[in-house]
C-alpha cells in the first residue's frame, strides 16, 4: 500500500469519525421531530405463532401441524426447518415440531414468556406508528406482518423477505433473567436484552433488510453501512429514546 493511499484511507475514517460524532452528540440533545404521519394509514398484524404452536395436541401433532403450516405458510417454512430443526430430525417436520414444544426448556420458555408478555397491544401501537414512517419514507414498500415466537435463545429479531418481520420474545425477558446463559449472552449483551429494546432492535432488523452490505470488508465501507443503518432506524423511531435506539447508558 502506498504512502497516499494510506493518507487517503487515514483522512476518510478521521471525516467519517467526526461525522459520526457529531451526530450521536446532537442526537443526544434532542429528539428531532418526524413528520406528521397521523393520516397514514396502515395495517400492523401481528401472530402469536407461539400461542398456537404450543397449544398444539401432540396426540394430533400430524394435523395440528398441517394446519399450523397452511396458515403460516412463510413463517413456519423458517422457523421449522431452520431456526429449530437438527440434524438428528433429518427435516421431518412433525418430529421437528414434537421434540420442540415437549422439550420442558422450551415448554418453561414459553411460560416465562406468556407472563412477561401477555399482551403485545402496547407494541403493535409502536410497530404501527413505526410502519407510518416507513411508509411516509418509503411510500412503495409493503409492510410486513410481524410475528412473535419463541427460538430457545437462536434469533430475537428478523426478517423472512419483506414479507415477514419476526420476534423472538425469548430475547426480551430482562437482563437478570435467570434462564440466559452468561457464557451465551455476556453482561454487556444482555443487558439491551428487555422489553424497552425489543421494537427498536426489531425495526432495525427490518432496515438491515432493505440496505445492501458494504462493498468491501473495510472498516469505513463498514461504518458507512451501518451509519446509513442507524440513520433510517433513527427516523422510523423519531420519539424514541436515544439509549435505547442507539444502545447506549445514560452515563455513556
Amino acid at each position: 500500500m502506498t504512502l497516499v493511499r494510506i493518507r487517503k484511507e487515514y483522512n476518510n475514517l478521521l471525516l467519517l469519525s467526526l461525522i459520526f460524532l457529531t451526530v450521536v452528540l446532537f442526537g443526544c440533545q434532542s429528539h428531532p421531530a418526524g413528520p406528521d404521519v397521523k393520516n397514514i394509514e396502515v395495517t400492523t398484524n401481528l401472530v402469536r405463532f407461539e400461542e398456537s404452536l404450543f397449544s398444539i395436541d401432540t396426540l394430533e401433532i400430524q394435523k395440528d401441524i398441517d394446519q399450523l403450516i397452511s396458515k403460516y405458510p412463510d413463517f413456519s417454512d423458517v422457523f421449522f426447518y431452520q431456526i429449530t430443526n437438527k440434524p438428528e430430525y433429518k427435516d421431518d417436520v412433525y418430529q421437528i415440531a414434537n421434540a420442540f414444544i415437549r422439550d420442558s426448556f422450551h415448554r418453561a420458555l414459553y411460560h416465562e414468556c406468556i407472563q412477561a408478555f401477555p399482551d403485545l397491544t402496547t407494541y403493535q401501537a409502536e410497530f404501527e406508528q413505526a410502519f407510518q414512517y416507513f411508509k411516509y419514507y418509503f411510500p412503495e414498500k409493503e409492510i410486513p406482518t410481524i410475528y412473535s415466537c419463541i427460538t430457545g435463545f437462536e434469533v430475537g429479531s428478523f426478517t423472512i423477505g419483506h414479507e415477514v418481520l419476526g420476534i423472538g420474545l425469548d430475547f426480551y425477558l430482562g437482563q437478570d433473567f435467570s434462564m440466559y446463559p452468561p457464557d451465551l449472552f455476556p453482561i454487556y449483551i444482555r443487558r439491551t436484552m428487555n422489553a424497552d429494546h425489543m421494537v427498536a432492535k426489531t425495526i432495525q432488523a427490518l432496515v438491515e433488510n432493505y440496505v445492501d452490505n458494504p462493498v468491501s470488508t473495510r472498516m469505513i465501507d463498514i461504518m458507512i453501512r451501518n451509519g446509513i443503518v442507524l440513520f433510517i432506524k433513527e427516523k422510523l423511531l423519531p420519539e424514541m429514546d436515544k439509549t435505547i435506539l442507539f444502545e447506549y447508558t445514560a452515563e455513556q
